[in-house]
């Protein structure tokens, strides 16, 4: 991540899980497939922890999505 000029003290390698999510939500993949592949049983737990609006382009959502 370092790397790719994200930064590391800010964010951890379980932000890309929460990013990732978020984004495909805002791309209209169905959540029951997001849910499958994240491995979770609930909406709740998407809804609760992952269901984030994304940033702005210097968040860590544009440099790990772009």
């Amino acid at each position: 991540m370092q790397d790719a000029g994200i930064d590391v003290n800010k964010y951890k390698t379980h932000s890309a899980r929460g990013s990732v999510a978020s984004k495909a939500r805002q791309s209209g993949v169905p959540l029951n497939e997001i849910m499958k592949v994240a491995g979770w049983a609930t909406e709740r737990t998407f809804a609760q922890f992952y269901e984030k609006p994304l940033e702005t382009e210097e968040s860590f959502q544009y440099a790990v999505l772009q």
